[in-house]
């Protein structure tokens, strides 16, 4: 819901019962006086919770961050981590590999449930720590499966990197780009040793810092070519900011350019102005067509970007600690408030 006139404006975002509101002095009046009119509301300026999520602020500086540490001291109480040493990783290469290899049969129904338990309080973390994402995904896949072997490996490190990082989360800060949208895809062809399926990743974000949508998961269909699944992950991001450029048109702060998207494959970023088709890439040219269409209309700008400074690629499979912790901080931001 939008609120702009004379009077002022203001923009109300709803989960349930709660509304979070921002806006000048008038245009928030404004709200309270329309919703006052049939509902009994209690209004809060300036919050520092809403629906778990904690929110930190240095206005000064312009710096927001979003985290869920309260969530995650718990989470680690109830499993009797609290005093775990920590990792810099939520999942390492080797520890990825052996989850995937682990044999599945039919599974003790109170260790599944355990496991699915923990999941789900793993998912719940993902709306400020994008850094998780992958971890997640991967758990995820043997939702319906998991043994006792699963178990203690989802007890494990990822539990161990959220003891050293609890209040980590989600930094905004426009830097001096000002709230302007950009972003980045990758894949990680049959990365899925199971099913030999592809996982694709992509983020946008807003400024320097903000990511506002972030994405992991394993393609449908079988990838035969990393073209296939890099024009995948590009086209799945293009759907994704068409959506959120038309939401920042609404919100009155719609982007003047055209939107900067990353990728590592250089087939992608020819196709997208270029349709140099062959016989091996037929299959995909919807998906490239697509890409191509929001190139020529003035919506996306595709750019190449060397695969170790891809912060995508941190969604599309478990890395090494010194590039995992790089991509992190390109999505993140500074964890620290500046100084005042």
């Amino acid at each position: 819901m939008r609120v702009q006139d004379q009077d002022g404006y203001s923009a109300l975002g709803a989960h349930v019962d709660d509304l979070l509101g921002v806006g000048d002095d008038a245009g928030l009046q404004k709200i309270a006086d329309t919703l006052t009119t049939k509902f009994e509301i209690t209004m809060k300026r300036n919050p520092t919770i809403v629906t778990g999520v904690q929110i930190q602020r240095v206005r000064e500086k312009r710096w927001l961050k979003l985290h869920q540490g309260a969530f995650i001291t718990r989470l680690l109480a109830d499993y009797q981590m609290s005093d775990c040493n920590s990792t810099d990783t939520p999942m390492d290469p080797g520890t990825a590999r052996a989850l995937m290899l682990l044999p599945t049969s039919t599974a003790d129904p109170a260790v599944l449930r355990k496991y699915q338990r923990l999941v789900g309080s793993l998912i719940w973390l993902l709306k400020t720590r994008p850094d998780m994402m992958f971890t997640v995904n991967l758990l995820c896949r043997f939702l319906k499966n998991a043994t006792q072997k699963h178990y203690d490996l989802a007890c494990g490190r990822p539990l161990k990197y959220l003891k050293g990082t609890i209040t980590d989360g989600l930094v905004f800060q426009p830097g001096n780009t000002k709230w302007f949208l950009s972003g980045a895809s990758d894949s990680d062809l049959a990365g899925d040793l199971n099913s030999a399926r592809t996982t694709t990743g992509y983020y946008a974000k807003l400024g320097e810092y903000g990511a506002v949508v972030c994405n992991s998961h394993l393609e449908r269909k079988i990838c035969t070519s990393t073209g296939q699944g890099e024009t995948y992950a590009m086209q799945s991001l293009t759907k994704e900011v068409v959506w959120d450029r038309h939401l920042l048109h609404e919100l009155h702060h719609g982007q003047e350019s055209r939107t900067p998207l990353l990728t590592d494959n250089d087939g992608v970023m020819k196709q997208s102005t270029k349709a140099i088709n062959h016989s091996t890439a037929k299959h995909y040219r919807i998906a490239q067509a697509y890409i191509r269409s929001k190139v020529d209309d003035g919506t996306i700008e595709v750019g190449s970007v060397d695969t170790s400074l891809n912060p995508a690629d941190m969604f599309t499979k478990a890395l090494p600690a010194a590039a995992f912790l790089r991509h992190k901080a390109a999505i993140m931001g500074p964890q620290e408030p500046p100084d005042v």
